[in-house]
């Protein structure tokens, strides 16, 4: 508390402009560490977004349904399907041998390995976990074409979930 208030009567002399850089980065930092620290929860999102200020500052894009889905691992995945008990097994039901989460559906299945290899030509890099942020939040046509390459999968999954029940 002392600490807090003698930050105050320093950032005060120093003028209103430096006081809110400093209370912003301040911000910043506080989500940061709290984001880096939870360990229980969130460990697909934060792998893909490692960084709070790149992903909350961008200038460009709307999260939807399916980029949601995409970003949590919440949704038409069998793994997911499966630990509620809406799926007989959490393995991929295109190439059956691995499990269905959303890294797999997005990066690795060989069913939507044409649709990766057409999202890579268009953003002209590879596309990974690690990688699809970066991609998204360079441009806005990059996040449109995220965006559409995730909501054809997604929709796709869903419709032949639709079917099989």
């Amino acid at each position: 508390m002392a600490r807090g208030r003698s930050e105050l009567r320093r950032l005060q002399k120093t003028g209103i402009e430096d006081a809110r850089h400093v209370v912003d980065e301040n911000i910043w930092s506080w989500w940061q560490q709290e984001w880096d620290d939870e360990k229980d929860k969130g460990a697909w999102t934060k792998r893909l977004i490692p960084k709070v200020r790149d992903w909350a500052s961008r200038s460009h894009g709307v999260t939807s349904y399916h980029l949601t889905q995409m970003l949590t691992g919440h949704g038409c995945f069998q793994a997911k399907l499966y630990s509620f008990t809406r799926a007989e097994s959490p393995h991929c039901l295109s190439c059956g041998d691995n499990i269905d989460d959303a890294e797999h559906t997005f990066f690795k299945c060989g069913r939507w390995a044409r649709k990766l290899a057409d999202l890579e030509a268009t953003v002209d890099q590879v596309v990974t976990p690690e990688t699809i942020i970066p991609i998204m939040l360079h441009s806005k046509r990059n996040w449109e074409a995220v965006e559409r390459y995730v909501t054809l999968i997604l929709r796709t999954k869903e419709e032949e979930e639709r079917l099989r029940r």
